[in-house]
């Protein structure tokens, strides 16, 4: 499975968060057992829905999409979660594509 997969009414990007960091930023991709995905660090802590918001901000501005457009899908207590983002699937597939590709 890849970081970024086709649905109904746009697509679901699958991210690795990491909270609690010095920074915001999505800084690369994480290959691991359960599958690819975007790894994202925020500065916010785990508690009351911060580190969701915080996640769901960051990947808006990344993306360059309002923040009304990307919903979090699954995973709102895993590190592991998965957020749909509203829209015309090519577009958005090649927006993250091209974004990943700045990260190398």
């Amino acid at each position: 499975m890849g970081v970024v997969a086709p649905v109904a009414g746009g697509v679901h990007v699958f991210v690795r968060l990491t909270p609690r960091a010095s920074r915001e930023e999505v800084y690369g991709i994480a290959e691991g057992t359960d599958g690819t995905a975007l790894h994202v660090r925020v500065r916010a802590v785990p508690e009351k829905g911060k580190v969701n918001k915080a996640l769901l901000e960051l990947l808006a501005k990344w993306l360059g999409v309002p923040k009304t457009k990307v919903t979090l899908v699954s995973g709102g207590k895993s590190r592991l979660k998965r957020i749909h983002i509203a829209g015309l699937s090519d577009e958005l597939i090649d927006a993250v594509n091209s974004r990943i590709a700045e990260l190398s």
